[in-house]
Protein backbone atom coordinates (compact mmCIF):
# COMPACT_ATOMS: atom_id res chain seq x y z
CA UNK A 1 0.00 0.00 0.00
CA UNK A 2 2.89 2.40 0.73
CA UNK A 3 4.97 1.32 -2.28
CA UNK A 4 3.66 4.00 -4.72
CA UNK A 5 4.70 6.68 -2.22
CA UNK A 6 8.20 5.42 -1.39
CA UNK A 7 9.93 8.11 -3.51
CA UNK A 8 7.93 10.90 -1.85
CA UNK A 9 8.55 9.41 1.60
CA UNK A 10 12.30 9.20 0.95
CA UNK A 11 12.46 12.84 -0.20
CA UNK A 12 10.38 14.16 2.71
CA UNK A 13 12.46 12.18 5.20
CA UNK A 14 15.61 14.15 4.35
CA UNK A 15 14.09 17.64 4.54
CA UNK A 16 13.94 19.92 7.55
CA UNK A 17 10.74 21.71 6.60
CA UNK A 18 8.39 18.80 5.88
CA UNK A 19 7.08 15.93 7.95
CA UNK A 20 5.04 12.98 6.88
CA UNK A 21 3.14 10.07 8.32
CA UNK A 22 1.38 7.00 7.06
CA UNK A 23 -2.11 6.82 8.52
CA UNK A 24 -5.03 4.74 7.35
CA UNK A 25 -8.16 6.80 6.83
CA UNK A 26 -11.60 5.46 5.95
CA UNK A 27 -14.04 7.54 3.95
CA UNK A 28 -17.79 7.38 4.12
CA UNK A 29 -20.56 8.30 6.50
CA UNK A 30 -18.44 7.58 9.58
CA UNK A 31 -15.09 9.38 9.95
CA UNK A 32 -13.23 6.23 11.03
CA UNK A 33 -9.48 6.70 11.25
CA UNK A 34 -9.61 10.48 10.90
CA UNK A 35 -8.84 11.46 14.50
CA UNK A 36 -5.23 10.26 14.68
CA UNK A 37 -4.06 11.94 11.44
CA UNK A 38 -5.67 15.22 12.49
CA UNK A 39 -4.03 15.04 15.94
CA UNK A 40 -0.68 14.14 14.31
CA UNK A 41 -0.90 17.20 12.05
CA UNK A 42 -1.92 19.42 14.97
CA UNK A 43 0.96 18.15 17.12
CA UNK A 44 3.64 18.66 14.48
CA UNK A 45 2.30 22.03 13.39
CA UNK A 46 2.32 23.44 16.94
CA UNK A 47 5.69 21.95 17.84
CA UNK A 48 7.28 22.91 14.53
CA UNK A 49 6.09 26.50 14.61
CA UNK A 50 6.98 26.81 18.29
CA UNK A 51 10.54 25.61 17.65
CA UNK A 52 10.93 27.96 14.69
CA UNK A 53 9.76 30.93 16.74
CA UNK A 54 11.91 29.89 19.71
CA UNK A 55 14.98 29.85 17.46
CA UNK A 56 14.26 33.43 16.41
CA UNK A 57 13.50 34.59 19.96
CA UNK A 58 16.59 32.99 21.53
CA UNK A 59 18.97 35.62 22.94
CA UNK A 60 21.95 36.26 20.70
CA UNK A 61 19.93 35.69 17.54
CA UNK A 62 18.44 38.25 15.18
CA UNK A 63 15.75 40.13 17.02
CA UNK A 64 12.25 38.84 16.40
CA UNK A 65 9.40 41.07 15.43
CA UNK A 66 6.71 41.93 17.96
CA UNK A 67 4.31 39.79 15.91
CA UNK A 68 6.59 36.75 16.26
CA UNK A 69 6.90 37.29 20.01
CA UNK A 70 3.13 37.61 20.31
CA UNK A 71 2.58 34.46 18.24
CA UNK A 72 4.99 32.54 20.47
CA UNK A 73 3.09 33.83 23.51
CA UNK A 74 -0.15 32.49 22.08
CA UNK A 75 1.40 29.11 21.24
CA UNK A 76 3.27 28.59 24.51
CA UNK A 77 0.22 27.40 26.52
CA UNK A 78 -0.35 24.72 23.87
CA UNK A 79 3.11 23.13 24.16
CA UNK A 80 2.40 20.97 27.24
CA UNK A 81 -0.96 19.62 26.00
CA UNK A 82 0.58 19.00 22.59
CA UNK A 83 3.41 16.98 24.11
CA UNK A 84 0.85 14.80 25.91
CA UNK A 85 -0.32 13.67 22.46
CA UNK A 86 3.04 11.99 21.88
CA UNK A 87 1.99 8.78 23.67
CA UNK A 88 -1.21 8.59 21.64
CA UNK A 89 0.66 9.20 18.39
CA UNK A 90 3.70 7.01 19.10
CA UNK A 91 2.39 4.21 16.87
CA UNK A 92 2.05 6.47 13.79
CA UNK A 93 4.90 5.75 11.36
CA UNK A 94 6.49 9.14 10.77
CA UNK A 95 9.10 10.29 8.31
Amino acid sequence: MVEPFEDVIARVAVTENLRGAVALVACGHEPAGVTVPVLWILHHAIVGRGLALYAVLTPGRVLASADQAAEYGRLEPLFAPTERLVTLLSHVPSF
